[in-house]
C-alpha cells in the first residue's frame, strides 16, 4: 500500500473517499507515513473503531483490517494505561516554533456546543453589536430630524438594524475563523455537517432562520439543550452545527 495515509475518529458514515474531507486532513498536519501511523496506533491516539486510507483503497477501511498495524493494535493492548499518550496543549516546548520534526500533530476531537456556552456568546454577540449599531442609529435619527422630519425614521432605522445584524454573523461566520466575535471568546465554531467551513451564502440562511427560531416563541433556540447535535432549529434549517473550537495537541 502507499505511504500516505489519513485518519479520521470513528467508523465512516460515508465509507467512500471525498476529496474535500482529505483537503480538510492535509490543513490539520495529514497525511502520515505508515511509521508514523503505526506509532499513533500504539499510543493510543488512534483506537480500534478508527478509520484509515491511503492511495490504492478503494474507500476508508477500519483500522484493525489493516494487516500493517496489526502489530501495532497488539502492542497498543498490551501497553499499560498510564504509558499512553495523552492530549498536550501546543503551548510552550510543543509549540510550532519548537516542535520535534518526525511526529504529527494531533487534533483533538471536537464536540457540539451546548446551550449555555452558546447562550453566553449570543449575549457577548448582542452587546458588541449594540455598541457597533448605536453611533450609526444615533447619526440616522439626527439627520432625520435635521433633514427630512417627515421621512419614518424609525422603520428605515429597523431596517439598518437587520441589515447590520445580517451582516455582523453572516460575514465573520463564514471566514476562517468560522465564528462571531462573541463565539470566539466561547471557543465556539460554525460549521456545516461535514466539519467544513460554511459559505457566506449557507451563513446567512442560518441567520435568517433565526427569526424562524423567533417564531416559535424562541423554542427553536432551546432544542440546542436536547437535540442530538445541540443543533437550533435555525441549525438544521441552514444544515449547520455549533462546535466546541478543536484544540491542536501533540504526542508526547
Amino acid at each position: 500500500m502507499g505511504n500516505s495515509w489519513y485518519y479520521v475518529r470513528g467508523e465512516c458514515a460515508n465509507p467512500l473517499v471525498d476529496r474535500a474531507k482529505l483537503r480538510l486532513l492535509e490543513a490539520e498536519g495529514q497525511p502520515l507515513d505508515l511509521a508514523q501511523l503505526r506509532q499513533m496506533v500504539v499510543s493510543g491516539r488512534i483506537a480500534d473503531g478508527d478509520s484509515v486510507w491511503c492511495e490504492g483503497m478503494a474507500e476508508w477501511a477500519c483500522v484493525t483490517g489493516i494487516p500493517d498495524l496489526t502489530g501495532a493494535l497488539e502492542e497498543a493492548r498490551t501497553r499499560p494505561t498510564d504509558q499512553r499518550s495523552k492530549p498536550v496543549s501546543p503551548a510552550g516546548i510543543y509549540s510550532n516554533a519548537f516542535m520535534p520534526k518526525g511526529l504529527p500533530y494531533v487534533r483533538v476531537p471536537p464536540a457540539y456546543a451546548g446551550l449555555r456556552l452558546r447562550f453566553a456568546a449570543m449575549v457577548l454577540d448582542a452587546l458588541i453589536y449594540f455598541v457597533l449599531i448605536l453611533p450609526v442609529i444615533l447619526v440616522l435619527y439626527y439627520l432625520g430630524d435635521v433633514k427630512t422630519d417627515d421621512e419614518p425614521m424609525g422603520q428605515f432605522v429597523s431596517v439598518v438594524i437587520m441589515i447590520g445584524a445580517w451582516l455582523y454573523f453572516a460575514i465573520q461566520e463564514c471566514r476562517p475563523a468560522q465564528a462571531t466575535i462573541g463565539k470566539r471568546a466561547m471557543g465556539l465554531i460554525v460549521c456545516d455537517l461535514e466539519g467544513r467551513q460554511v459559505t457566506f451564502g449557507r451563513a446567512s440562511g442560518r441567520h435568517i432562520g433565526k427569526y424562524v427560531s423567533q417564531l416559535t416563541l424562541c423554542f427553536g433556540y432551546l432544542m440546542a439543550g436536547f437535540t442530538a447535535k445541540k443543533q437550533t432549529l435555525h441549525d438544521m434549517i441552514a444544515g449547520c452545527v455549533v462546535l466546541k473550537k478543536p484544540q491542536d495537541s501533540y504526542p508526547p
